[in-house]
């Protein structure tokens, strides 16, 4: 299988701020299930959260696999929301539509269902008139004992965000990246505090053997000096993006 990764985000206990969404994913987004041994598994992950922080609105939310492997079923369940009913819902169904009320928070699990050694990715993409693009949530599956063929050590692309370090970090740190030349050529790695607001770009990337790094020294686009706090950073370039989390300590 070919990995192919639109990445956002994310490790461990995170909060990103998108539009009017706040999203906590309290869980690395590689999930991990256990071997399948020849039986069929159902694993469900815990649950991450989404909050309304603007106003009522109708909202869908669809889950999209990668490469779903035969024979393995794809699901998530909703909870949480006052006069909305729980539930759960197929990956082939149509989006999800619901009233997403104003400081409302729902929560939102994936459930993999499975017989056989494999992987995938899938993305939660919720869309709503009133945001400004669709918020695309990425995260991979696997079985414990599987090993894609792009990633033997990394749960990671080889293409893509590698690290950044040190992390957390006072006031400099080191973003690292794999990319092609060709993709390395209208590349650009943004970094967004915790409410979404663009701090600082790096364009013109620069790789060799098909790594790079851009050097942060904690300063916006005005050369003012960022605060302590969580900050993303994202890298694009074509069918490639990716997010991480790092955190900014003085």
């Amino acid at each position: 299988m070919k990995k192919s990764l639109i990445l956002l985000l994310f490790v461990a206990v995170m909060s990103l701020l998108v539009a009017d969404l706040t999203v906590d994913i309290p869980f690395e987004t590689t999930l991990v299930g256990p071997e399948a041994h020849g039986v069929t598994e159902n694993w469900t992950s815990p649950f991450f959260h989404v909050t309304n922080n603007g106003a009522e609105g109708t909202y869908f939310i669809d889950l999209v696999p990668t490469d779903l492997p035969t024979g393995w079923m794809a699901t998530w369940c909703n909870e949480g929301l006052d006069g909305v009913p729980d539930g759960c819902h197929s990956y082939s169904a149509p989006a999800w539509e619901f009233i997403f009320p104003a400081g409302a928070t729902i929560d939102l699990d994936f459930q993999a269902i499975y017989n056989t050694t494999d992987y995938f990715h899938f993305e939660y993409v919720i869309t709503s008139d009133d945001l400004a693009e669709p918020l695309v949530l990425p995260f991979t599956f696997k079985t414990a004992d599987a090993v894609s063929n792009d990633d033997n050590v990394q749960d990671v692309s080889d293409f893509g965000l590698v690290s950044n370090y040190p992390n957390p970090f006072n006031p400099t740190t080191t973003i690292s990246f794999n990319l092609t030349p060709a993709n390395a050529t209208d590349a650009k790695i943004e970094i967004f505090n915790i409410k979404g607001g663009l701090v600082q770009q790096f364009s013109n990337l620069t790789v060799v053997n098909n790594s790079g790094s851009v050097i942060w020294n904690g300063n916006d686009l005005n050369g003012n000096s960022s605060p302590s706090g969580v900050y993303y950073y994202r890298l694009n370039s074509g069918s490639i993006s990716e997010t991480r989390k790092m955190i900014m300590v003085k």
